[in-house]
């Protein structure tokens, strides 16, 4: 078919490919579901034998302003990733269906790869997940000093915000010393500036590390589920997520919530309902966010009431997996 696709991701897919066959020489496999990135399910589609579902999340393309160590490499752009993008192109193009985790990811891909995806092909469905909370309670009782704490989860990288968190943390634990930062994630992916965001505050502010503002990096998840338990306040300045599954794992826990009024994110978070969403890139906006939250106990508690039931009624894992049964006997109708 002419088609130019990065010998890397062709073998990837290929062997997804492969692993299908061998297991429908045992049981039917109806439908073949992959996620857009990294074009797995290109290898299906090619082949014919299956039905194909591309999953949409972040792609390449819409990747690539906080990915500067691909922009500035011409050759790289050349041999790999225009390639890639359009194999993503096509892949969301030739697909019996889509699914999409969000609106906002739809219009973001549509808009960006200048397709229109048919409303009989494209379904909308949510992330769920189980519930974290369920026989977990929070330790901070036990605490002698009473004290607010904001937790962030997240990769410590430009799309993340974590540059907006960290430039406003050190003016709101000088004016709230009742309040300190918990930033949990990978803090090893380094800045335009060649050090990680982590290194970057350690140098400038060592007197707030490790007391104020504390850094964890990788962790389990026992214990990013403790970290959820026993917040006060979440925050993701996310300048896109395609959905924001992070929000919802708050959210089980009754956490109020502050993001970006960006991407899918607003179909998570309702505005001054279960948190405050504030337009990306403005710290002023996010500070004022915050520091109204850490004023006011009771539209905390009010914010995370709703967040809770929010998911409940909308982000199970058994919501989520209706949706994608639904979707499947849609399409095996048609084929």
């Amino acid at each position: 078919m002419g088609l130019n696709i990065p010998q890397s991701h062709w073998d990837q897919s290929r062997s997804f490919l492969d692993e299908i066959d061998r297991i429908a020489l045992h049981r039917q496999i109806d439908i073949v579901e992959g996620p857009v990135w990294n074009i797995l399910g290109i290898a299906p589609l090619l082949s014919g034998r299956y039905p194909v579902v591309t999953s949409l999340m972040t792609t390449l393309k819409l990747s690539l302003p906080s990915r500067p160590d691909l922009t500035g490499n011409p050759e790289t752009m050349s041999t790999f990733v225009n390639p890639l993008v359009a194999m993503e192109k096509f892949l969301i193009s030739e697909s019996d269906a889509i699914l999409a985790i969000s609106q906002g990811i739809a219009r973001e891909i549509q808009a960006a790869y200048d397709i229109q995806i048919r409303r009989e092909r494209l379904h909308v469905s949510h992330l769920g997940m189980p519930d974290w909370a369920s026989g977990l309670h929070s330790i901070r009782e036990h605490h002698a000093a009473p004290s607010i704490d904001i937790l962030f989860v997240g990769r410590l990288e430009k799309r993340k915000g974590i540059d907006l968190l960290l430039e406003i943390a050190p003016a709101i634990v000088q004016h709230f010393p009742q309040v300190n930062f918990h930033i949990v994630g990978d803090d090893s992916i380094p800045s335009a500036k060649g050090r990680t965001y982590r290194q970057d505050f350690e140098l400038k502010y060592p007197q707030l590390c490790g007391s104020r503002v504390n850094f964890y990096g990788k962790i389990d998840e026992r214990s990013l589920r403790n970290r959820y338990a026993d917040c006060d306040i979440f925050v993701a300045p996310s300048r896109f997520e395609s959905f924001g599954l992070i929000y919802v794992e708050a959210m089980m826990f009754g956490k109020p919530l502050v993001g970006c009024d960006v991407g899918g994110i607003p179909e998570v978070v309702d505005h001054e309902v279960t948190g405050l969403l504030v337009p990306p890139d403005s710290r002023d906006h996010l500070q004022a966010a915050l520091e109204t939250l850490v004023s006011n106990a009771d539209l905390r508690q009010q914010y995370g009431s709703a967040g809770r039931r929010k998911y409940e009624q909308r982000f199970s894992d058994s919501r989520m997996a209706d949706c994608s049964v639904g979707l499947y006997q849609s399409v095996l109708m048609k084929n």
